[in-house]
């Protein structure tokens, strides 16, 4: 079955990501704020949402879509997921980090693996913030090293290390710790990574630190399944 096209809900919303991710870049560059002047952040990364999808996604539709929420200029660094995620984690054009496809050589993880010493997540934690990613990191993570690979920048790491689109029997790299998962109701991959992220928040907030989560569910990319 064909994948439906790319929507500009789509790119609108890894525009608006991209362009949080430019704005953080000059964290590492100044001393850090006082924890109570800084924010904590959320960035929720879909993966090929589509408008046709939003009638499944409900908050979305009654939160964003029915109060008005309009995106009528965005831009895009390129249609592909890692060339686009690498974009979001390195704050540059393709042409600058030159992760070119979905897979090696010209792209994936193993082409952006020499870049990880910089990135969103290490700039984050190096201005004062707990930081955390969950769900898809990059295409074919973590070919060439290994499943208990986390990299730099990240205090918090729960990742798919089998193949994506499963949200069923799946494995997770859970800090260093490689936990597998079945075919339960509660298994549920989007599920698992709500709860994670959700308590990541939680203890979070219960200290001096600033938090930045990372969240970046498989669905609703096909072939996608409900819960």
């Amino acid at each position: 079955m064909p994948q439906p096209r790319p929507s500009r809900k789509l790119w609108a919303g890894l525009a608006a990501a991209l362009l949080l991710c430019l704005a953080l870049t000059g964290a590492s560059r100044a001393e850090p704020a006082p924890a109570a002047h800084r924010p904590n952040i959320v960035l929720i990364l879909t993966d090929d949402l589509d408008a046709s999808d939003l009638s499944r996604f409900p908050n979305i539709t009654n939160l964003l879509v029915r109060q008005g929420t309009t995106l009528s200029r965005f831009f895009v660094t390129n249609p592909w997921c890692c060339p686009s995620r690498s974009s979001i984690l390195r704050s540059q054009y393709m042409h600058s980090h030159h992760v070119e496809s979905n897979r090696s050589p010209t792209g994936g993880f193993p082409k952006f693996r020499p870049l990880e010493a910089s990135t969103l997540g290490t700039w984050m934690h190096d201005a004062g913030y707990r930081t955390a990613l969950m769900g898809k990191y990059l295409n074919n993570y973590p070919e060439g090293a290994p499943r208990t690979y986390i990299p730099p920048g990240w205090d918090e790491w729960h990742v798919p290390v089998t193949r994506l689109y499963q949200e069923y029997g799946y494995a997770l790299n859970e800090n260093g710790v490689v936990r597998r998962y079945g075919d339960a109701p509660e298994d549920y991959l989007e599920d698992v990574l709500s709860a994670k992220a959700a308590a990541f928040a939680t203890d979070s907030t219960r200290g001096d630190t600033p938090f930045f989560l990372y969240l970046a569910p498989v669905a609703p990319h096909l072939p996608a399944h409900h819960a």
